[in-house]
This record gives C-alpha cells, structure tokens and sequence, in this order.
C-alpha cells in the first residue's frame, strides 16, 4: 500500500541501467530486478518514505532514434524527469538538447520537476564536460544539475533522487490543498493517488474520488500507448 505512485521519466543516450541499480538495489540488481515493459523500456521500483509512502516508478528510456518522439511525450507527461549523460563523454552531454522539450510558459516552469544527473563512470579517463559548463546548461533548460560517481559510489549518489522526489511531494501537497481539478492535474503526470489516501482520516471525500476517478482519461490522446503508467492501479 502506498499513498502515491509516482512516475519518472529516465532519458539519455548513455546507459543508465548502472545508476539506477547503484540507487535502487546497491549495485545487486537480484533483490528486485527491473521489469521489461516493451521496444527496450525498463522500469524500476523502488519505495520511498518521506513521511508519505512513495513507490516510485523510474521508466528507463533507451535514447534511440526511433523511441524519440514517443521518449518526448512521456517526459512531458511525467511527474518528473531525470536526463543523464557521462562526463567523460561529449557525445552523450551534446546529445541532450535534441532530447529537451521547449521551454514551457513561464508560469509553469518547475511544476515538475527535471533534474540533470552528470555521471563518472570511469576515473581513468579524461573529463571532458567540466561541471561548470554544465551547471550553465542546466540553469538554462530550469534543471537542477547533480554530479554523481559510479567509479566510486558513495551515499551522495542518492541525492539527486531524494531531491527528485522530495520536489514532486512538494507539486502534490499545493495540488491536494486545491481540490479534484488540480488533483486530477497529477494525474496526468503520472501521480496515482493510492488508498493510504482514499483511507485515510483527512484523506479525500468520497465526491472528491469519484470525480477524479471518473475522469482518468479525459484529455486527448490519452491512450496507456501513449501514457503507460494509466494501466496502474491505487494499491
């Protein structure tokens, strides 16, 4: 049982199965290895408990060619966004403004929330993107920019998904104070209300449920092709 289910998109050219599995399971993907969902798309669970009860959803998205306009939709849609690239290489740093959306309205930015995860793979090699090149691009695309070192991981290696999520609790709690429509808004981006929230004293009324409830879908083009995480259920 959860109070949220939140859905992250995962984007980069470089291979991110490393990092996701050095957060979820220390490096040993046996505990709960990730689930194959289609065309090379992984998804990754973990629980997170801030007080709340997250299960977190992380939908790792192969960055090729082919899966791009699909890859670019989810992470509008997403309740956040993680782009990753290597700081040893250029081609996977250069890479990530093909995979950007465009700068929504103004009013809008940092609603979700989108982080920029720079990785170390291997300390032997040249570092070729220095972190405040970096840190230039990721304050203009309104990112939240984090170095992390696979070569030799340490706890800091979970701050940039604490943070992610610590950001998304943030989106949900203005929403909750807001009523159905806006809760009904995170649905759309990927945030299931679970039933730790529909049982809970203060939780929603029964009007307030029933009326998110019957308006999953209501919004075109929302199809579970197009919008993967609407064939999840509050558990």
């Amino acid at each position: 049982k959860f109070h949220f289910l939140v859905n992250i998109a995962v984007i980069g050219t470089v291979d991110k199965t490393d990092l996701l599995i050095q957060h979820i399971y220390d490096g040993d993907p046996r505990h709960a290895p990730p689930e194959l969902v289609n065309d090379g798309i992984m998804m990754y669970k973990e629980k997170y408990e801030p007080g709340k009860v997250f299960e977190i959803h992380y939908w790792d998205y192969p960055g090729t060619e082919e899966l791009r306009p699909l890859t670019m939709r989810l992470a509008q849609e997403a309740a956040g966004t993680i782009y990753v690239y290597d700081v040893n290489d250029s081609d996977s740093y250069h890479d990530l403004a093909s995979w950007m959306l465009p700068p929504g309205k103004p009013e809008d930015e940092g609603k979700f929330p989108k982080i920029l995860i720079g990785m170390m793979t291997d300390e032997q090699q040249r570092r070729v993107i220095t972190q405040e090149e970096a840190e230039e691009f990721a304050n203009a695309q309104h990112l939240t920019y984090f170095e992390v070192d696979l070569a030799n991981p340490d706890a800091a290696l979970h701050d940039p998904f604490v943070k992610l999520i610590h950001m998304v609790h943030m989106v949900i709690t203005s929403a909750s104070s807001k009523g159905p429509t806006a809760m009904l808004e995170l649905r759309r981006h990927g945030i299931i209300y679970g039933s730790k929230i529909w049982d809970s004293p203060g939780g929603a009324t029964p009007q307030q449920r029933q009326t998110i409830e019957s308006n999953l879908l209501p919004f075109e083009g929302a199809t579970t092709d197009r919008f993967p995480w609407l064939e999840q259920s509050s558990c």
